[in-house]
């Protein structure tokens, strides 16, 4: 059987739906040598560097098939247009399965077709999102033969929302590289992150992207009242700053204590969540969260919602707060400094949740799929 897996010709990187793509497809050549695998992409510009950028496994059953169309005329054929010009360029492929890891869905006539859905953003927040393609992901839902998803409730939100029966939703947990994510003691690294980022001795820290969805303010405000008790308890934010939270720092005067480095490498990044004293995570919604894993793979105990994905990826190996109320955000914290018997259970269960989570059973679940529905 030819598994088609779709990769977006942005190449976002290392991160979201190109970090799942990436993982996902490199645990599938680790655990399946029976099925063919093509990873599918077209782009025009640049195509050589492009091209250079596709991960493909050097496995026998794995090809890469990366077609010269322009991004913008397939856009505005296949998505806004309707016509099926996908279905035309993998014409003669013998494609059984087409695996759109996103949440649009070409038109294909005689190929089984599943999409995973991260979250339903676009329908419980569209203030947040890029509504242009809102209208093909719905058509995408509907024409879904399977539609995977990665936690229960966004199952729930599909069903609730689309009405679409329990039986073609699948849920399937996301992976964390507990090769790559993992506690380190690295001293010269260490030295050398804290110096060019200058980071305090102690801090807490979170990762961005800064969206309005991050609810970045309310973990101002709640880093503010921690400060009078820790005063010398630093906050770092990992990605850059809108200009309406760097107006929010300098309202609540915390110019000095608030590191903002910008994007930072994979490594440092690991640095980042050995050093901390807490990764402080009050997501106001999203489909799921790496990071509370990559947190908790590096020892680093985790803060997070109470909402969307978190308790079921959290369980008992974090503390859950309301997100909306920014002193349940710095009381948890505040009990976290406090009482280091808490900081080390919470780390023991965190070592222990993380390997309900692996790429590996991702993949073995994936394959599964493919074959049942083909």
């Amino acid at each position: 059987m030819n598994i088609a897996i779709e990769i977006s010709p942005q190449l976002g990187g290392k991160r979201g739906i190109g970090n799942y793509t990436e993982n996902l497809i490199k645990w599938l050549a680790a655990v399946d040598n029976e099925n063919r695998y093509t990873i599918f992409s077209w782009f025009f510009r640049e195509y050589n560097k492009k091209l250079g950028m596709i991960y493909c496994p050097g496995s026998k059953n794995f090809s890469l098939y990366a077609s010269r169309f322009p991004e913008r005329l397939l856009n505005l054929l296949e998505w806004d247009r309707g016509i099926p010009v996908i279905d035309f360029l993998l014409k003669g492929r013998k494609i059984a399965v087409y695996h759109s890891p996103g949440p649009r869905l070409p038109k294909l006539k005689k190929i089984k077709t599943i999409i995973t859905l991260h979250d339903l953003m676009y329908e419980l927040h569209p203030e947040w999102v890029d509504t242009r393609f809102i209208k093909a992901n719905r058509e995408a839902v509907k024409r879904a033969d399977i539609i995977v998803t990665d936690v229960n409730q966004t199952k729930t939100d599909i069903i609730d929302i689309y009405g679409i029966e329990s039986g073609k939703i699948a849920v399937v947990h996301l992976g964390v590289d507990s090769e790559v994510f993992r506690k380190i003691n690295d001293k010269n690294l260490f030295f050398e992150v804290r110096k060019r980022y200058n980071l305090p001795e102690d801090f807490i820290f979170d990762v961005g992207p800064f969206e309005p969805r991050r609810n970045t303010e309310n973990l101002l405000k709640a880093y503010a009242v921690v400060k009078e008790k820790y005063p010398k308890l630093g906050l770092v934010l990992v990605g850059s700053l809108t200009s309406a939270i760097k107006n929010k720092i300098s309202e609540l005067r915390l110019e000095g204590d608030v590191v903002s480095t910008g994007y930072i490498p994979m490594k440092d990044l690991i640095a980042l969540y050995n050093l901390a004293k807490i990764f402080v995570h009050p997501e106001l919604y999203i489909g799921y969260s790496l990071q509370v894993h990559e947190a908790m793979a590096c020892e680093c105990p985790v803060i997070a919602s109470n909402n969307s994905c978190f308790p079921e990826l959290i369980g008992d190996a974090g503390i859950l707060v309301d997100p909306c109320k920014y002193e349940d955000i710095a009381a948890a914290v505040v009990r976290l400094m406090d009482d280091e018997n808490l900081r080390s259970g919470l780390i023991e269960k965190g070592k222990l949740r993380i390997k309900d989570f692996t790429w590996e059973s991702t993949a073995v679940k994936m394959k599964e799929i493919y074959e049942k529905f083909a």
